[in-house]
């Protein structure tokens, strides 16, 4: 649970006492403090500053007052002047200021003295917990706002002289992790997130089962491999991450129970291990498996569950792993075909972590959310250590700003009591800006008042364009909650009739139009490169949902300028994207470059081709010389004369069908592509 300890009068030995004036870092451009680091935190005299905490505290008091701090190495520093002790230094520890037992990223901010020279202390019980204490402090007494990943939405306020009042709090977070993957790491840092390179108890998870059973290896035993249709699918090659194994098979649990065992011994530093299974639905349906898992319900969609099947294979290799290794962890995915709980196995042993992967983003569906709080509450009563993994933005380009719901989920998982939290994120930052923030926020934090944190935020970053920018965000939101569709698991992934469901056209405009406004009221030049840079990552969305509109609105009376219109919206579409998102450093992460680009959009470009040919059915000459002189039109028919689009089509139909997400405000439900 989230603490911050307030202690009123300090009680150590050492000549230390409670500070009760305030503590002067710099004034009037020179610097009065100096900052003294721990040998765990860094080494200054030895290669420079290199600890990221330590740089942004010494660069937030240049650009805020002008002066310089020094920072020395706890070895050579004397008890002379005001010091910032950055971690435990000699004298935290001979003070006893961080207590025993607190978490690896807690840590205690506090003012006190040593023999009458002041001391302000940002100290963890790790580097990770004293870096954490110096985000705090320049976040929270400093008022330092880092809104969006890119080094332009830095705001740092202007001081004569910088100064830090009587403090005292020592801080655990609200989550033992919580960690949103795709932000750069110093975005991360500053906001105290978790980073994923250091080992939290809990964390290790990860397709990996795959690993152990090479095909290379075990080519001559085809019955470690799934039973698919009556015949044993083997790995097409080692390594290959969606290869499942007969998880009933004795030798087959046998041979995961040595190499875990094997992998704890060569690793004794190491507290988990990953038995999370392949990322396939292509599960084992032999006779030991179909015994188990038969006469599971189907669950959202998923006509075969193999919950029992998979578990039953963690139950018996963690008891095994139990014996040998007492004190470490093996994680397992609640993942697609096993995300319900396992029905003949009442409790798993101890040393097993589920990871439940729910997409909170799709609470605008009461219905949905009701049934993920159920299997969220169903496998807590079946595990001891229960971590949700969620999916924040799954690559979407139209927007997914759903900061309303992010502040129930944050603290509806506080109440209930997790192990951790894990994101794939991978956001959309000048879509997603404020629910990224105010979840970095509301992870230490889940009582905040989002209102008041968001206001600040819109304020801070975009000055007197504010009032348009938060109608802009906002917007998005109402799109996100009131856009008439139902939740659906992995919505829009890879299909993106999804994601034109939830961003309608009346939204579309007035979002654009709040753009358009804050533009014009920016009032100075970083204000108006801040919208503009948020208007820049928009607009491919925005011309891309007008093409899609535009397109089914054609029929066959309708111009050659109409079809046109339709076209070079879409060109523009992709000029914005590859110009302002693709080739800008912001928008680098995995979602938004290359071939996933184009695999996102081959379903859009023969949508649109399937409404103009339909508007052209009787008019092949006007067809005919539009293919010859619009590039664009050309290309979206290479696309579907391609020989592998066949089969592609086949699968948007029947998962059109299935899954029934389309926007509502398209007359022709659903528009089917043409298989041929």
């Amino acid at each position: 649970m989230y603490a911050r300890t307030m202690v009123a009068c300090l009680l150590v030995h050492c000549g230390v006492c409670a500070a009760s004036d305030s503590f002067v870092i710099a004034r009037n451009g020179h610097a009065i403090a100096k900052i003294v680091t721990a040998p765990e935190i860094d080494r200054p005299f030895d290669k420079g500053v290199n600890n990221q905490a330590v740089r942004d505290l010494i660069r937030v008091i240049g650009v805020m007052s002008g002066a310089s701090l020094p920072a020395v190495q706890d070895t050579l520093a004397f008890n002379d002047g005001p010091q910032i002790h950055v971690g435990q230094t000699e004298f935290v520890k001979r003070a006893g200021l961080i207590e025993p037992g607190l978490p690896p990223n807690a840590y205690r901010v506090v003012l006190t003295s040593e023999e009458g020279q002041a001391r302000l202390v940002l100290a963890g019980p790790t580097a990770l917990g004293t870096s954490n204490a110096v985000y705090d402090l320049l976040t929270s007494e400093l008022r330092v706002i880092w809104g969006m990943e890119n080094q332009l939405f830095e705001d740092i306020p202007r001081r004569q002289t910088v100064e830090v009042g009587p403090v005292d709090r020592t801080v655990r977070p609200a989550f033992p992790f919580f960690f949103l993957s795709g932000p750069a790491a110093p975005w991360q840092a500053r906001h105290r997130l978790s980073p994923g390179g250091l080992e939290f108890p809990y964390m290790r998870h990860g397709h990996n089962v795959y690993h152990y059973f090479p095909v290379s290896r075990y080519r001559n035993h085809p019955e470690y491999y799934p039973l698919i249709d009556g015949q044993r699918k083997l790995p097409g090659r080692d390594g290959d991450g969606r290869a499942h194994v007969c998880y009933t098979h004795p030798e087959v649990v046998s041979i995961m129970i040595q190499e875990v065992r094997s992998y704890f011994d060569a690793n004794p530093q190491v507290p988990g291990f990953s038995l999370c299974a392949a990322d396939d639905d292509g599960m084992c349906s032999c006779d030991n498996c179909s015994r188990l898992d038969n006469g599971a319900p189907p669950f959202r969609g998923r006509k075969k569950i193999y919950s029992d099947s998979y578990f039953a294979f963690v139950d018996t290799v963690a008891k095994a792993v139990l014996q040998s290794h007492p004190d470490r962890y093996l994680s397992a995915y609640a993942y697609d075909v096993t995300e319900p709980p396992p029905r003949h196995i009442r409790r798993l042993p101890p040393n097993v972590v589920v990871y439940l992967t729910q997409d909170a983003t799709q609470y605008f569906d009461e219905t949905y959310r009701e049934e993920d709080e159920r299997m969220l509450e169903a496998w807590k009563a079946i595990a001891e250590h229960v971590c949700l993994y969620e999916y924040t933005n799954l690559g979407w380009f139209l927007p997914r700003n759903f900061a309303s719901l992010a502040v129930e989920r944050i603290r509806y998982l506080n109440q209930i009591g997790i192990d951790g939290y894990y994101s794939e994120a991978h956001p959309h930052p000048a879509q997603m800006a404020p629910v990224m923030y105010l979840t970095a926020k509301l992870a230490w934090n889940p009582a905040l008042n989002a209102d008041s944190v968001l206001d600040e935020w819109y304020e801070r970053m975009f000055r007197d364009a504010a009032p348009h920018m938060k109608e802009f965000y906002t917007t998005l939101d109402s799109a996100w909650m009131h856009a008439d569709r139902r939740g659906a698991w992995f919505a829009g992934l890879n299909r993106m009739w999804e994601e034109f469901a939830a961003y309608p056209p009346q939204h579309r405009e007035a979002a654009w139009r709040y753009l358009d406004a804050a533009m014009r009221s920016a009032g100075d030049e970083t204000t108006r490169m801040r919208v503009q840079y948020v208007r820049e990552g928009h607009e491919p969305a925005y011309r891309v949902s007008r093409a899609f509109e535009w397109a089914h609105s054609l029929n066959t009376q309708s111009t050659e300028d109409e079809i046109v219109r339709v076209l070079s919206e879409f060109e523009a579409f992709m000029e914005t994207f590859f110009r302002n998102v693709e080739s800008n450093p912001d928008y680098s992460d995995i979602s938004y470059r290359g071939a996933r680009f184009h695999e996102r959009t081959k379903w859009i470009k023969l949508d649109i081709l399937r409404c103009i040919d339909r508007a052209l059915e009787d008019r092949p000459q006007m067809r005919a010389r539009l293919l010859a002189t619009n590039a664009t039109f050309s290309e979206m028919d290479d696309t579907a004369r391609n020989r592998r689009t066949r089969g592609y089509r086949r699968w948007t139909n029947r998962d059109m069908e299935t899954r029934g997400v389309y926007p509502s405000y398209i007359a022709d439900q659903p528009p089917y592509l043409p298989s041929e």
